[in-house]
């Protein structure tokens, strides 16, 4: 186990915040100012934990003993048990059902996040978003929209113009220092390979650990707050902690609709949290 406490299991209160500058969301419908949004991500790097050396390992061990209590009832199957957002999250909105405009909608506003952040750039909203969706082989999704009746179709379409605007407000001005990387995916192998946990951040920002905890983790939703998004949020954190050996310093989800953040430090109750969704996980993906 790792040498800090990790409590049992978390609820889906916001852990408390103290830092000098406030990370919590604004109220909902009121967009905070455009590049503060990435100053509330960054936060002071002088107040960043001192990163547990025995952390990550204990993390890997407490769900290594987790894994172990059904590896006995996965027989001789070859693909391994996947734990994703799908897992977390069951619905649509995670590819667990069929498509839908909210689907659709989702990945071309994921897509054109990416776009803003890297290249700080944004042409035709639809266009550059189809393009991404082509581009990771989503044909399914384009052909989707084509087909939708002339008014859902323009109604869908605005959205996602209004999304894309806001993000290239608040986005478009991510210095290259932080090392911005997009639709990052994170992945955990246990027992050997035949359980597999996935996810993916649509960003990361910052530079290895060198001693204190330095990456900050944000997903991106399209549509209004859920309760859920904070557990695939702290599923985040404890990914990249047993992947890198580093906890991120905070994790975050964004709501480009609104243009507002929800923020967690990510601290030893949070990922105690993680590793008990996790677990819980197992038993459904195991029968799937």
């Amino acid at each position: 186990m790792p040498t800090a406490t990790l409590p049992d299991r978390r609820t889906d209160a916001p852990i408390p915040v103290d830092v000098p500058t406030p990370v919590v969301a604004s109220p909902p419908g009121r967009p905070v100012p455009g590049p503060s949004v990435i100053d509330r991500l960054r936060g002071d790097a002088s107040r960043r934990p001192v990163v547990d050396p025995g952390l990550a390992g204990g993390l890997r061990a407490w769900l290594e003993d987790g894994v172990a209590a059904i590896d006995g009832r996965l027989g001789d199957r070859v693909e391994p048990v996947v734990v994703d957002r799908r897992a977390l999250e069951p619905g649509p909105w995670s590819g667990g059902g069929p498509i839908t405009a909210t689907v659709v909608r989702g990945a071309m506003v994921g897509a054109l996040f990416g776009q803003v952040v890297l290249t700080g750039q944004l042409g035709d909203p639809v266009g550059d978003g189809l393009a991404g969706l082509d581009a990771r082989g989503r044909a399914d999704l384009v052909a989707f929209l084509r087909g939708l009746p002339g008014a859902e179709r323009r109604a869908l379409e605005q959205v996602v113009r209004r999304q894309a605007t806001m993000m290239a407000t608040q986005w478009a001005t991510v210095a290259p220092g932080w090392q911005p990387r997009v639709a990052d995916r994170l992945t955990v192998p246990l027992a050997g390979g035949r359980v597999v946990l996935r996810g993916i951040a649509d960003l990361v920002l910052g530079t290895p650990s060198d001693g204190r905890a330095s990456i900050c983790l944000v997903d991106v939703r399209s549509g209004d707050p859920q309760p859920g998004h904070r557990r695939y949020r702290g599923f985040l954190a404890l990914l990249e902690t047993v992947r890198s050996g580093a906890p991120p310093f905070r994790t975050a989800t964004y709501y480009p609709a609104s243009g507002d953040a929800q923020v967690d430090e990510v601290t030893d109750d949070l990922l105690a949290g993680a590793v008990d969704d996790v677990l819980r996980a197992l038993p459904a993906r195991e029968a799937a």
